[in-house]
Protein backbone atom coordinates (compact mmCIF):
# COMPACT_ATOMS: atom_id res chain seq x y z
CA UNK A 1 0.00 0.00 0.00
CA UNK A 2 0.95 3.81 -0.72
CA UNK A 3 1.49 6.43 1.61
CA UNK A 4 -1.17 7.98 -0.11
CA UNK A 5 -3.47 5.22 -0.34
CA UNK A 6 -3.62 4.29 4.03
CA UNK A 7 -7.19 3.16 5.05
CA UNK A 8 -8.61 5.79 7.18
CA UNK A 9 -10.84 2.73 9.07
CA UNK A 10 -10.52 1.83 12.44
CA UNK A 11 -8.55 -0.81 13.14
CA UNK A 12 -8.68 -3.31 16.76
CA UNK A 13 -6.71 -5.46 19.02
CA UNK A 14 -3.71 -3.85 17.61
CA UNK A 15 -1.81 -0.90 17.57
CA UNK A 16 -2.35 0.86 14.19
CA UNK A 17 0.32 3.18 12.36
CA UNK A 18 -2.20 4.66 9.54
CA UNK A 19 -3.69 8.03 9.78
CA UNK A 20 -7.23 8.69 10.98
CA UNK A 21 -7.14 4.98 13.01
CA UNK A 22 -7.04 4.99 16.40
CA UNK A 23 -4.48 3.03 18.23
CA UNK A 24 -5.05 -0.23 20.18
CA UNK A 25 -3.23 -1.94 22.58
CA UNK A 26 -4.14 -5.61 22.78
CA UNK A 27 -8.22 -5.56 24.05
CA UNK A 28 -7.92 -1.83 25.04
CA UNK A 29 -8.85 0.78 22.47
CA UNK A 30 -8.26 4.95 22.71
CA UNK A 31 -9.38 7.41 20.67
CA UNK A 32 -7.10 10.26 19.72
CA UNK A 33 -7.68 13.11 22.60
CA UNK A 34 -8.57 15.77 21.68
CA UNK A 35 -6.63 19.42 23.41
CA UNK A 36 -8.01 22.55 24.19
CA UNK A 37 -7.98 25.30 26.60
CA UNK A 38 -7.02 29.03 27.91
CA UNK A 39 -5.88 30.81 24.88
CA UNK A 40 -3.08 33.97 24.64
CA UNK A 41 -1.09 36.45 22.51
CA UNK A 42 2.86 36.86 22.60
CA UNK A 43 4.46 40.08 21.41
CA UNK A 44 6.39 39.43 18.23
CA UNK A 45 4.74 40.62 15.20
CA UNK A 46 2.44 38.25 12.87
CA UNK A 47 3.23 35.56 15.42
CA UNK A 48 0.04 34.02 17.87
CA UNK A 49 0.66 32.03 20.60
CA UNK A 50 -1.75 28.72 20.71
CA UNK A 51 -4.06 27.84 23.07
CA UNK A 52 -3.02 25.67 25.82
CA UNK A 53 -3.56 22.28 25.12
CA UNK A 54 -4.57 19.28 27.21
CA UNK A 55 -1.08 17.06 27.53
CA UNK A 56 -2.56 14.48 28.97
CA UNK A 57 -4.40 11.39 27.91
CA UNK A 58 -7.65 9.70 28.63
CA UNK A 59 -5.89 6.89 30.55
CA UNK A 60 -4.43 9.12 32.91
CA UNK A 61 -7.55 10.71 33.80
CA UNK A 62 -9.26 8.00 34.65
CA UNK A 63 -6.62 6.52 36.58
CA UNK A 64 -5.52 9.73 39.02
CA UNK A 65 -7.08 12.11 41.62
CA UNK A 66 -8.45 15.11 40.54
CA UNK A 67 -6.26 16.95 42.47
CA UNK A 68 -3.15 15.53 41.10
CA UNK A 69 -4.53 15.64 37.50
CA UNK A 70 -4.41 19.53 37.72
CA UNK A 71 -1.40 19.56 38.90
CA UNK A 72 0.29 17.53 36.18
CA UNK A 73 -1.49 19.51 33.40
CA UNK A 74 -0.43 22.91 35.13
CA UNK A 75 2.87 21.65 35.42
CA UNK A 76 3.27 20.32 31.42
CA UNK A 77 1.56 23.73 30.13
CA UNK A 78 4.07 25.72 32.82
CA UNK A 79 7.12 23.34 31.04
CA UNK A 80 5.65 24.32 27.32
CA UNK A 81 5.26 27.86 27.63
CA UNK A 82 8.44 28.13 29.52
CA UNK A 83 10.44 26.24 26.26
CA UNK A 84 8.49 28.26 23.96
CA UNK A 85 6.47 25.40 22.21
CA UNK A 86 2.88 27.59 22.37
CA UNK A 87 4.70 30.34 19.68
CA UNK A 88 2.82 29.57 16.53
CA UNK A 89 2.41 31.55 13.31
CA UNK A 90 -0.87 32.82 12.64
CA UNK A 91 -4.09 31.04 11.29
CA UNK A 92 -4.38 33.46 9.19
CA UNK A 93 -1.51 32.90 7.17
CA UNK A 94 -2.01 31.63 3.49
CA UNK A 95 -0.60 28.08 3.75
CA UNK A 96 -2.62 27.71 7.11
CA UNK A 97 -5.30 29.21 6.11
CA UNK A 98 -5.70 26.92 2.73
CA UNK A 99 -5.30 23.86 5.12
CA UNK A 100 -7.90 24.82 7.75
CA UNK A 101 -10.32 25.64 4.96
CA UNK A 102 -9.93 21.50 3.92
CA UNK A 103 -10.17 20.72 7.20
CA UNK A 104 -13.41 22.19 8.09
CA UNK A 105 -14.76 22.18 4.36
CA UNK A 106 -13.88 19.26 2.67
CA UNK A 107 -12.98 16.81 5.53
CA UNK A 108 -15.46 18.18 7.83
CA UNK A 109 -13.46 18.18 10.81
CA UNK A 110 -15.29 19.76 13.85
CA UNK A 111 -11.71 20.38 15.18
CA UNK A 112 -9.98 21.71 12.58
CA UNK A 113 -8.76 25.03 14.88
CA UNK A 114 -7.16 22.69 17.01
CA UNK A 115 -5.58 20.67 13.98
CA UNK A 116 -4.67 23.44 12.54
CA UNK A 117 -2.72 25.58 15.91
CA UNK A 118 -0.96 21.90 16.26
CA UNK A 119 0.57 22.29 12.55
CA UNK A 120 1.34 25.94 12.87
CA UNK A 121 3.12 25.54 16.48
CA UNK A 122 5.29 22.34 14.68
CA UNK A 123 5.65 25.07 11.93
CA UNK A 124 7.09 28.29 13.81
CA UNK A 125 9.27 25.91 15.58
CA UNK A 126 11.28 24.59 12.46
CA UNK A 127 11.00 28.49 10.81
CA UNK A 128 9.88 31.34 13.07
CA UNK A 129 10.20 33.46 9.85
CA UNK A 130 7.87 31.77 7.66
CA UNK A 131 5.03 28.77 7.64
CA UNK A 132 6.46 26.75 4.79
CA UNK A 133 7.09 23.53 3.59
CA UNK A 134 11.04 22.99 4.17
CA UNK A 135 10.82 21.17 7.14
CA UNK A 136 10.48 17.83 5.28
CA UNK A 137 14.11 18.09 4.59
CA UNK A 138 15.11 18.92 8.08
CA UNK A 139 14.53 15.26 10.00
CA UNK A 140 17.21 16.45 12.04
CA UNK A 141 14.64 19.58 13.55
CA UNK A 142 12.14 17.65 13.36
CA UNK A 143 13.44 15.02 15.88
CA UNK A 144 14.32 17.68 17.98
CA UNK A 145 11.16 19.29 18.01
CA UNK A 146 9.98 16.08 19.63
CA UNK A 147 12.73 16.15 21.83
CA UNK A 148 11.72 19.31 23.32
CA UNK A 149 8.40 17.31 23.83
CA UNK A 150 9.62 14.57 25.79
CA UNK A 151 11.32 17.31 27.84
CA UNK A 152 8.10 19.12 28.47
CA UNK A 153 6.88 15.69 29.84
CA UNK A 154 3.92 15.41 27.79
CA UNK A 155 2.30 12.12 27.21
CA UNK A 156 2.75 9.47 24.92
CA UNK A 157 -0.86 10.13 23.45
CA UNK A 158 -0.74 13.54 23.15
CA UNK A 159 2.68 13.22 21.07
CA UNK A 160 1.63 10.98 19.06
CA UNK A 161 -1.54 13.31 18.05
CA UNK A 162 1.20 15.89 17.39
CA UNK A 163 2.64 13.39 14.71
CA UNK A 164 -0.07 12.25 13.37
CA UNK A 165 -1.18 16.23 12.74
CA UNK A 166 1.67 16.80 11.15
CA UNK A 167 1.91 13.70 8.76
CA UNK A 168 -2.06 14.58 7.74
CA UNK A 169 -0.69 18.28 6.81
CA UNK A 170 1.62 16.74 4.97
CA UNK A 171 -0.22 14.33 2.83
CA UNK A 172 -2.86 17.41 2.31
CA UNK A 173 -0.10 19.06 0.15
CA UNK A 174 0.81 15.98 -1.25
CA UNK A 175 -3.01 15.46 -2.44
CA UNK A 176 -4.73 18.49 -2.55
CA UNK A 177 -2.55 20.62 -4.21
CA UNK A 178 0.05 20.97 -7.39
CA UNK A 179 2.81 20.24 -5.54
CA UNK A 180 3.83 17.20 -7.92
CA UNK A 181 3.85 19.22 -10.88
CA UNK A 182 4.95 22.64 -9.36
CA UNK A 183 7.99 21.44 -7.11
CA UNK A 184 8.62 18.15 -7.42
CA UNK A 185 11.86 17.71 -5.82
CA UNK A 186 9.63 18.96 -2.61
CA UNK A 187 7.08 16.59 -3.29
CA UNK A 188 9.69 13.58 -3.46
CA UNK A 189 10.81 15.37 -0.02
CA UNK A 190 7.46 14.81 1.25
CA UNK A 191 7.19 11.48 0.48
CA UNK A 192 10.66 10.75 2.12
CA UNK A 193 9.30 12.86 4.94
CA UNK A 194 6.46 10.18 5.54
CA UNK A 195 8.49 7.36 5.79
CA UNK A 196 10.70 8.97 8.25
CA UNK A 197 8.21 9.66 10.97
CA UNK A 198 6.67 6.56 10.54
CA UNK A 199 9.56 5.51 13.25
CA UNK A 200 8.53 8.29 15.79
CA UNK A 201 4.79 7.21 15.15
CA UNK A 202 6.40 3.33 16.06
CA UNK A 203 7.74 4.62 18.82
CA UNK A 204 5.22 6.54 20.25
CA UNK A 205 2.56 4.23 19.30
CA UNK A 206 4.74 1.21 21.49
CA UNK A 207 5.14 3.46 24.50
CA UNK A 208 1.62 4.41 24.67
CA UNK A 209 0.72 0.68 24.57
CA UNK A 210 3.32 0.31 27.84
CA UNK A 211 1.70 3.32 29.45
CA UNK A 212 -2.11 1.29 29.20
CA UNK A 213 -0.71 -1.66 29.91
CA UNK A 214 1.32 -0.91 33.48
CA UNK A 215 -1.98 1.02 34.47
CA UNK A 216 -4.30 -2.25 33.64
Amino acid sequence: MSLLEEDDGCASATVSLVEGEEYNCTTLSMSLVEEEGPSGTISRPSVSQSPIENDDSEMFFHSTPRTLRSAWKGNARQRMQDAGLYNRHPPEDPLLKRYSNYLKSTMGLNNHKQEVDAVARFLYFMNPQQACLDFVSDMEKVHSYFDKLLEAKLSHQSRLNCVHRIRRFVKYNMRSTNLSLKQPDLYRACEFFLIATEDIQKTLSKGLCRDRVDRR
